[in-house]
């Protein structure tokens, strides 16, 4: 084809160089305001290119990106479809994943504030809730507005994290008496059958499971709380009373208290929550004086 004979049709318009002017302002490379606005109309109102389908080619694989000041998670979901999600927790704004790439072995995306834990398709499966002075349960309900599925029949009065089985057969939940009491408890899905995996005088905080559900890993806190008795203010005769260890609770600031005829109360959960006990000052004759649970900063009255 000769192009020299070939004619063109004109497009666009021309615009005239003025003063010789040849490129755009400097104001529209580093001005805050108009950046703002190429954000409103262009960055959020168009496609844009994100990643290629084999980044993330098998389920559980995922990819952030950064659009403005805002984290999107690309991730291929479990019918092999890629979703994109707001990288934040619906319920305190917190961060699900800072990695930039990755795979999210559980087949889950959880929150590391309180364990809200999300399906890869972006719908909230688990969470804990609460009601104020009152007991929690554990509970499942989709974003979408679908309707609340209480998972766990039976409440306790504290429940934290929680952390579902790949096999999808039941989770594992952090609750007990109070924090300072929490257990790690299985709970089965759908019958909601609960049951204690931990018993014993420390608390647990975090929950991560394995892909095969074989194992999971978890934060105890277990510090040995004991009574000591400091014999006119003198540390060098300071003796540690016989009581083994009392629990958490030393260290969440609970007093000790002198009953008028020289004994000792103070608070343990060696009954399995947390209560009143009272002994001789040397550390002797222990017994468990409430039984309610949930008992805190013990006062023993002059009178």
């Amino acid at each position: 084809m000769n192009m020299e004979k070939k004619q063109f049709k004109k497009r666009g318009v021309d615009y005239p160089i003025i003063d010789g002017t040849r490129t755009l302002p400097g104001k529209y490379y580093h001005s805050q305001e108009i950046y703002e606005e190429e954000v409103e109309k262009i960055f959020y109102k168009f496609w844009l290119y994100a990643c290629r389908a084999e980044e993330i080619p098998s389920v559980g694989d995922y990819k952030l990106i950064q659009i403005a000041d805002e984290s999107i998670i690309l991730v291929r979901d479990k019918t092999n479809e890629i979703k994109a999600h707001f990288n934040v927790c619906r319920h305190r704004g917190t961060q699900l994943c800072v990695e930039p790439t990755g795979n999210f072995k559980s087949k889950t995306i959880q929150c590391p504030y309180h364990a809200w834990t999300y399906g890869l398709d972006g719908k909230l499966i688990a969470a804990t809730v609460a009601t104020l002075g009152g007991s929690s349960r554990v509970v499942g309900f989709p974003v979408d507005g679908g309707k609340e599925q209480v998972l766990s029949p039976e409440s306790w009065p504290f429940t934290a994290r929680v952390e579902w089985l790949p096999d999808m057969s039941g989770l594992l939940v952090i609750a007990g008496d109070s924090v300072a009491t929490a257990q790690i408890w299985f709970l089965s899905y759908p019958e909601g059958q609960k049951r204690r995996i931990t018993n014993d005088l420390s608390t647990y905080r975090a929950l991560a499971v394995t892909s095969d559900s074989t194992k999971f890993s978890t934060i105890e806190a277990n510090g040995l709380v004991n009574v000591w008795v400091v014999p006119n203010g003198d540390a060098k005769l300071a003796v540690r009373l016989p009581t083994g260890n009392v629990g958490f609770y030393g260290a969440a600031g609970n007093p000790v208290s002198w009953t008028p005829d020289g004994r000792i109360a103070y608070i343990s959960n060696e009954g399995g929550t947390a209560d009143v006990w009272l002994m001789d000052a040397d550390g002797k004759n222990q017994k468990r004086i409430s039984f309610s649970g949930g008992n805190f900063m013990p006062k023993w009255s002059d009178y």
